[in-house]
């Protein structure tokens, strides 16, 4: 007997196990998109935390920004009228006086303080010069100090003396003055917060006067010091006005 071979029964065999396969791997790809998927989910869910979290706290930083920015005006505003209300405000004033030890002239440097704290130190740098009169204009004498102060408390002051060469007793009236004293330089001090305050000095002594004014009164005044732009103004006046 002869067995013939059966191409179909095989096929037939080969199909179930192909289906079988088939399904799985389906299976396979949907579940691997729906991990797929829910991870993305999942990664979307947590991106947009993130970003919630992260505008939160920069608006929490904003905020917080905002209320350092108010804290510190207003300190800086609280500071300012207290250093306006309470600091140290010196003042620089020469004068001619006479020395009580030796009789002679001398020429008095004061600090004043008219603040409410003490100024822990106060520099200038000051040329004591002798001038001719009432031309302004031609350097007789001059000589340089350097003025140091500790420690000036409020209402009160500090001086020095220095010495004034043959400035005799005629140079204190305007009518006999043929020369005079210019004190300059520059002035700083400390108001007692820290805060350095320097401005340039400049006056020029003028002597005892009196003139007409131009209302047809009279005035008198002098024998001190005056800033430098005002003797420069007053002086040709009260030549052109000068009552004998």
């Amino acid at each position: 007997m002869t067995i013939e071979a059966n191409p179909g029964g095989t096929n037939k065999d080969i199909i179930p196990n192909e289906q079988s396969f088939n399904q799985k791997k389906h299976w396979l790809d949907y579940v691997t998109f729906g991990l797929e998927l829910f991870g993305l989910i999942v990664l979307c869910v947590y991106a947009a935390y993130t970003i919630k979290i992260y505008y939160a706290n920069q608006k929490a930083a904003d905020a917080a920004q905002r209320t350092l920015g108010e804290v510190q005006k207003q300190t800086t505003l609280t500071r300012q009228q207290l250093v306006g209300t309470m600091s140290a405000v010196l003042t620089f004033e020469p004068r001619i006086t006479n020395d009580p030890l030796t009789a002679t002239e001398v020429v008095l440097v004061q600090l004043l303080n008219q603040g409410h704290v003490i100024a822990p130190e106060a520099h200038a740098t000051v040329q004591i010069e002798t001038i001719s009169f009432p031309n302004l204009n031609k350097l007789l004498e001059s000589q340089t100090y350097t003025v140091v102060a500790q420690q000036v408390g409020p209402g009160a002051g500090w001086s020095r003396q220095y010495p004034l060469q043959d400035f005799a007793q005629p140079e204190r009236q305007f009518a006999t003055q043929r020369k005079t004293i210019t004190v300059k330089g520059t002035f700083w001090f400390d108001n007692g917060f820290g805060d350095k305050f320097e401005q340039p000095i400049c006056f020029t002594y003028i002597g005892n006067y009196h003139f007409k004014t131009e209302e047809g009164g009279s005035t008198s005044g002098g024998d001190g010091f005056m800033p430098c732009e005002r003797v420069t103004e007053l002086v040709p006046y009260i030549l052109k006005h000068q009552l004998k």
